[in-house]
């Protein structure tokens, strides 16, 4: 075979390797090619003081790849899932109260990262409204007998809230949780026990009570007689009594 002939060959067999190279690399651009992560939902842009706030996007990966999350000002009162989009916590007020914008919630499969459009949330003032008790106590109670007296209460503001009580008669039992005033005198108990208040104040967190309070205010709890009151005050119900034989 000449130069020439020889010289021919290796350039159709040079032209086919190149050929097959350009396919493989075609093919794999395309076997390995990424689907875009999809990030949806319509957040939750208000919450009052004091209350809950939770919102938590829907992500989907056409690749089956392993979704993340990240967060541009998150609020600080917030905190944040990364595992799950989920925006939450407590806003505590007055510091909390306000306007929090130019959120942006982000998801990422690893390769590229999508956004929503960025949100606010207003925190809303809570509302002054102080929370409600209210019932009729018995007034007195024999010695050896049981007493037992719980106020009923509640709050427009849907917090939890908590009792407290006011020079407790020494036999009695109380419970900050429900108001419950309880408990059997003996003998040595006879007497009376006066300017008994129960109070009860809503509580937005551990370290934050406020102390907007409606009481029960005891002008005297006698051991034996009828009810005995005074002129009530705002926020209080009327003094009862309350004694033993």
């Amino acid at each position: 075979m000449s130069f020439f002939s020889r010289a021919a060959a290796a350039r159709r067999r040079h032209g086919v390797s190149c050929a097959l190279v350009s396919l493989a690399l075609l093919s794999s651009t395309h076997a390995h090619a990424n689907t875009l992560p999809k990030i949806w939902g319509t957040p939750t842009t208000s919450v009052v003081a004091a209350h809950y706030y939770t919102w938590q996007p829907s992500a989907t990966d056409a690749d089956g790849n392993k979704l993340t999350f990240s967060i541009v000002n998150k609020p600080s009162w917030a905190g944040f899932d990364v595992t799950t989009g989920r925006l939450y916590g407590t806003p505590i007020p007055p510091g909390s109260v306000g306007t929090f914008g130019s959120i942006v919630i982000k998801v990422s499969d690893g390769i590229a990262t999508v956004s929503l459009p960025a949100f606010a949330v207003t925190v809303q003032p809570l509302p002054n409204i102080p929370p409600a008790i209210s019932g009729a106590p018995a007034t007195s109670v024999s010695a050896g007998q049981a007493y037992s007296f719980q106020p009923a209460a509640s709050d427009a503001n849907g917090l939890r809230v908590t009792f407290g009580i006011w020079d407790k008669p020494a036999w009695a039992t109380f419970d900050s949780t429900t108001g419950r005033l309880y408990g059997t005198p003996t003998a040595s108990n006879v007497g009376t026990t006066t300017n008994i208040v129960i109070t009860l104040r809503f509580q937005v967190s551990r370290d934050l009570d406020i102390t907007a309070e409606s009481t029960f205010r005891a002008a005297t709890i006698p051991t034996t007689g009828p009810l005995s009151s005074q002129a009530p005050r705002p926020k209080t119900i009327p003094a009862f009594a309350c004694g033993g034989k």
